[in-house]
C-alpha cells in the first residue's frame, strides 16, 4: 500500500492474477495473470511496486501496476524454489527478499537484499 493509501497491491493463492488499485480499493484491475505470487511490496508514493514468486524465485517490478519486467536473478538455481517474503524501502530503490530451498519455508530460508531497483541481489 502507498503511503497515503490510495496505490494498493494484493496477490491471493485462490487466484493467478495480480490485483492493482489506484483509487484506495475502489475498483481494482487484474494484472500479471500466471500464477504463484506470493509476496508483494511498494514505495511509499506507490510508484515502484515488487512481487515475488513462490513456483519460481522471480521478482518482477512495475511503475504502473498493469506492465511488469523481470528483477535480476536471485542466487543460484539450486539455492532456492521460491520467493517467500519481499519488503521495499519508502523510496523503492531497496528490496529484501527471502527465498527457499524447500517446500516448506520453516526448514530454511536465505534473505537477499538490493540496492539498485532490484536488478542485482546480495545475499546476507
Amino acid at each position: 500500500m502507498s503511503g497515503d493509501g490510495l496505490r494498493l497491491l494484493a496477490a491471493s493463492a485462490d487466484s493467478p492474477c495480480l490485483h492493482v488499485s489506484k483509487d484506495g480499493g475502489a475498483s481494482w484491475q487484474q494484472t500479471a495473470c500466471t500464477g504463484g505470487w506470493s509476496a508483494v511490496a511498494m514505495s511509499a508514493d506507490g510508484s515502484r511496486m515488487f512481487v515475488g514468486n513462490s513456483n519460481n524465485k522471480k521478482v518482477l517490478a512495475s511503475s504502473d501496476g498493469a506492465s511488469w519486467s523481470a528483477c535480476g536473478s536471485i542466487g543460484p538455481p539450486e539455492e532456492a524454489l521460491g520467493v517467500f517474503s519481499i519488503a521495499a524501502s519508502a523510496d523503492g530503490r531497496r528490496v529484501v527478499s527471502s527465498i527457499s530451498p524447500f517446500a516448506n519455508i520453516y526448514s530454511g530460508s536465505f534473505v537477499y537484499t538490493s540496492s539498485d531497483n532490484c536488478a542485482t541481489w546480495v545475499k546476507r
